[in-house]
């Protein structure tokens, strides 16, 4: 048998293999963050690229005393679950609060909030029971009515090995003064959340990255 067809096609079983670990490496869990385009974890000048904005189409909000956070206010509504919406991409700037529960990594596409007004609230409410499914809770609070949906991903759902990534990542982050990083197996990777004032005017959907940010953080630290 000749030489170069073995070794050509060792070449090609090694391909496929490199090709097969990295669709397992960049697997993106939980529920994506509204656009197809962005994922979880990404920075404020990777955000502003893939959305391709600009001064015309696009505000940037830079963090107040009492926010961690970059607001990216787009210019032109959506509409999503069937109604128009304006969109907020928050982007962390890196400072850790002490009254915050959770603290992502520097630099980092953390939630995505809706904001709705002059809408019909059961129709939203029944047009994302239509796409997500039955809600894993609600609740009334100070806020209003409060709807949470759950991601069917779960931390169990990583590989052993991006467990321990993640959860590595996550001891450096704790060492660093980031809060609540314990991993459990049965925790979502992330939700979404609908908001209804008590009137019923307003609403708000606030998609969280939550261990989806962690877990890009764990995989950059690799690279």
């Amino acid at each position: 048998m000749s030489k170069k067809p073995f070794i050509l096609s060792c070449m090609v079983v090694l391909l496929i293999l490199s090709l097969v670990g990295c669709g397992k490496q960049n697997k993106q869990y939980g529920y994506a963050p509204m656009f197809d385009k962005l994922t979880w974890g990404m920075s404020l000048d990777e955000v502003v690229s893939t959305l391709q904005l600009t001064k015309q189409n696009a505000k940037i909000v830079e963090p107040k005393e009492d926010s961690a956070y970059y607001i990216i206010r787009l210019n032109n509504t959506y509409e999503k679950y069937g109604v128009k919406t304006t969109v907020n991409l928050l982007i962390t700037d890196g400072e850790i609060s002490e009254q915050d529960k959770y603290s992502y990594p520097v630099n980092a596409l953390s939630a995505v909030v809706l904001q709705y007004a002059n809408f019909d609230a059961g129709t939203l409410k029944s047009n994302m029971e239509e796409e997500l499914g039955s809600p894993d809770s609600a609740k009334t609070d100070t806020s209003g009515e409060v709807i949470v949906w759950k991601s069917k991903d779960l931390i169990s759902s990583l590989s052993k090995a991006e467990r321990k990534d993640l959860n590595s990542s996550c001891e450096e982050l704790e060492a660093r003064g980031n809060k609540n990083l314990s991993l459990k197996e049965k925790s979502s990777i992330n939700k979404i959340t609908l908001t209804i004032s008590d009137d019923g005017k307003k609403a708000i959907v606030t998609y969280f990255g939550d261990w989806a940010v962690y877990i890009d953080y764990s995989r950059n630290l690799k690279n």
